[in-house]
């Protein structure tokens, strides 16, 4: 009897020991899973602000410009009024 009963006790924790294995494994591979994605929002993240930056230049240059054909157009109104 004792030794069914140790048997049987083994048995659990060596059922145990290999589910705490199993998911040990999938937490492992679902971590992994994490990282590449966490890489992959990161180069998105910087492809973003790449875009985000040229735009930001693209539109400043034509402020520029439209600032600078407002202004022309401004002295020449005020040099036909003369």
């Amino acid at each position: 009897m004792r030794r069914k009963n140790h048997q049987r006790a083994l048995e659990s924790v060596q059922a145990s020991l290999e589910a705490e294995s199993r998911a040990k494994t999938e937490a492992l591979r679902a971590k992994k899973k994490l990282e590449q994605d966490i890489n992959e929002l990161e180069m998105a993240a910087d492809d973003a602000n790449r875009g985000r930056a040229e735009c930001e230049k693209i539109i400043k240059k034509i402020q520029a410009s439209t600032l600078q054909s407002l202004k022309r157009e401004r002295a020449s109104f005020y040099v036909k009024l003369k």
